[in-house]
């Protein structure tokens, strides 16, 4: 992650207290220190397949929050989106799994919920 840039962004917008961050990378490796954050969201899309999950990766395993994302396009790249999400809640060992359709909506009002809450938790 970087921390030139988020500080820049803090300068240039005083009142900002939330900043998102995307980072590169897949499933299997991370491009950013989860120490430098105060929220980790992982999101992967159907399309990457319903075996994600299943490989453990740390997004997957570690995230504050699992998005499984596109699930219109489940039945059209062969992703059994059932599955997907029960393999998704099995290894997070009951940390939270969110299915979302970015286009249609569904699953954005829990998204911004979530980083509310997430907000106003590590406000000082």
């Amino acid at each position: 992650m970087n921390l030139m840039a988020a500080a820049e962004m803090v300068e240039r917008f005083p009142d900002i207290d939330t900043l998102l961050f995307e980072s590169g990378g897949d499933n299997l490796t991370l491009t950013f220190s989860p120490a430098l954050v105060e929220t980790y969201v992982f999101i992967l899309d159907t399309a990457e397949g319903d075996k994600m999950p299943r490989k453990r990766g740390p997004g997957v395993t570690e995230s504050d929050l699992l998005i499984i994302n596109k699930t219109d396009i489940a039945p059209y790249v062969r992703c059994d989106l059932d599955k997907m999400v029960a393999d998704a809640k099995e290894v997070r060992g009951g940390l939270p799994v969110l299915p979302t359709n970015a286009l249609t909506g569904d699953g954005l009002s829990e998204l911004a919920e979530f980083v509310e809450t997430q907000r106003n938790a590590h406000q000082g």
